[in-house]
């Protein structure tokens, strides 16, 4: 089972058009990468009401597309793929240690993004091949951290979007759309309990 802080990630990574890998174990080891992603390039997130027609294209995240666009990644004609690791602890650990050199061959293997095994990529948040982007995300509660080898994304943030995203007015009852517990409560305080 997913911590409260690995639902969030995972959820903003779903709802910015990602496919998603939970807790995945790296057999060598015994390691656990908490969540890979891809993304394809022109992926959109689409909510359909009664019938296909009735549709809304969803855009991503502008924070994200931002910082994806900083690293010189254009979020929509770009294949992205994501290594994630989520701390709730105040003081997490290393983050050298979350994302180290073999957890990330490991990560990549199981992507089949095998052309990046000759990247140095432990060192940098991004690594670009043709037009597909490797990026190394962290969620945590602070709003930046102390080494610039991943993309930190602020857990506070990320429910900040899951929140707002979710308040589409849905044509259907929305636990008909999403069976996770932690989403039907979410979209239950934004159109009430009565």
């Amino acid at each position: 089972m997913r911590n409260i802080g690995e639902r969030i990630a995972y959820w903003y990574l779903r709802l910015n058009g990602f496919f998603l890998i939970e807790n995945f174990v790296h057999h060598k080891g015994r390691e656990e990468s908490d969540i890979l992603g891809y993304k394809p390039r022109g992926a959109q997130e689409i909510v359909i009401g009664k019938n296909i027609v009735d549709r809304k294209i969803l855009t991503p995240d502008k924070k994200l597309v931002e910082m994806f666009r900083k690293h010189g990644v254009d979020y929509n004609n770009f294949n992205i793929a994501v290594i994630c690791e989520v701390s709730l602890s105040k003081d997490p650990q290393d983050l050298r240690n979350k994302f180290k050199k073999s957890k990330i061959e490991l990560a990549l293997n199981r992507l089949g993004l095998n052309e990046f095994l000759s990247e140095k990529i432990e060192d940098v948040p991004i690594k670009i091949r043709g037009n597909v982007a490797l990026a190394k995300l962290f969620f945590s509660r602070s709003d930046s951290t102390s080494e610039d080898i991943v993309l930190n994304i602020p857990i506070a943030c990320a429910l900040k979007f899951i929140k707002e995203r979710m308040k589409l007015e849905f044509k259907k009852e929305p636990w008909d759309l999403f069976d996770d517990p932690f989403i039907q409560y979410i979209i239950l305080e934004n159109i009430g309990w009565k």
